[in-house]
């Protein structure tokens, strides 16, 4: 019983995981997995960008910063977003679960950005 659940478990974070790539996939205006990567904001936005007085995008125009760090300003407030859609949309999911994956998924868009720039990845 006890291998039972790890295995259900791992399938279930597995599904959650897959849930998140697809809803990134979909605010980012990506059709599949090899769709050229947007560069996100411009210099001139992530500038501009003040935490303080709101988040950086909204749902319909969804955008991270690849070309910078993982926990820039404004990739902190595109994850909010992102969250508070992907929980809006699966009322069950976990929010610190949500954050989590989906830092680790922006990690791996990053290190592509990194090696493959906005030419379509060969995955």
């Amino acid at each position: 019983m006890f291998v039972f659940s790890l295995f259900e478990g791992a399938r279930l974070n597995s599904l959650v995981q897959l849930a998140i790539r697809l809803h990134a996939m979909k605010l980012m205006k990506q059709e599949n997995k090899k769709s050229p990567f947007n560069a996100g904001p411009s210099n001139w936005e992530l500038q501009q960008f003040n935490p303080d007085i709101g988040h950086c995008c909204t749902v319909d125009n969804f955008q991270v910063d690849i070309r910078n760090h993982l926990q820039s300003s404004w990739n902190i407030s595109a994850g909010k977003v992102f969250v508070a859609d992907f929980i809006a949309k699966y009322s069950d999911a976990k929010i610190d679960d949500i954050e989590k994956i989906f830092s680790k998924h922006l990690g791996y868009l990053m290190k592509d950005y990194m090696c493959y720039g906005t030419k379509s990845p060969e995955r």
